[in-house]
């Protein structure tokens, strides 16, 4: 009886910690208005993850501040980006998406001079200029 609770809350918690999170770019906060790795640029507050789906939406008006990478290697789990929206990835940078389902249109969105992996299919890289 007790193994049955055991192993049910630890299926919970697995289901739990893979819980795919979506988090929204903002952008626009002062003296680091398009850095990715600025908490304050994401919806939740925080730089997204390995478990976040990231949306990076165009917007209505002319003063938009869209995410560049500028260093550092991160990891998430999905991205969209919307028709106007655009993604920078810097030399000295890398971007890992775990689920490869980016649409060639999206993909188009992406002006990358550093890595672009995507992990979920064979693990292979890719670069846009």
């Amino acid at each position: 009886m007790k193994l049955t609770y055991v192993v049910a809350i630890f299926l919970f918690s697995c289901n739990f910690l893979s819980a795919q999170i979506e988090t929204n770019w903002l952008g626009g906060y002062p003296g680091r208005t398009k850095d990715w790795n600025c908490p304050y640029n994401w919806s939740n507050g925080k730089v997204p993850n390995e478990f976040n789906t990231v949306y990076i939406k165009a917007k209505d008006f002319s003063n938009q501040y869209f995410p560049v990478i500028y260093n550092g290697n991160f990891k998430i789990r999905n991205l969209v980006i919307t028709q106007g929206a655009k993604l920078y990835i810097k030399e000295q940078a890398g971007l890992t998406i775990k689920n490869n389902s980016l649409e060639k249109d999206q993909i188009n969105r992406i002006q990358n001079n550093g890595r672009l992996i995507f992990s979920n299919s064979s693990s292979f890289s890719i670069t846009l200029n």
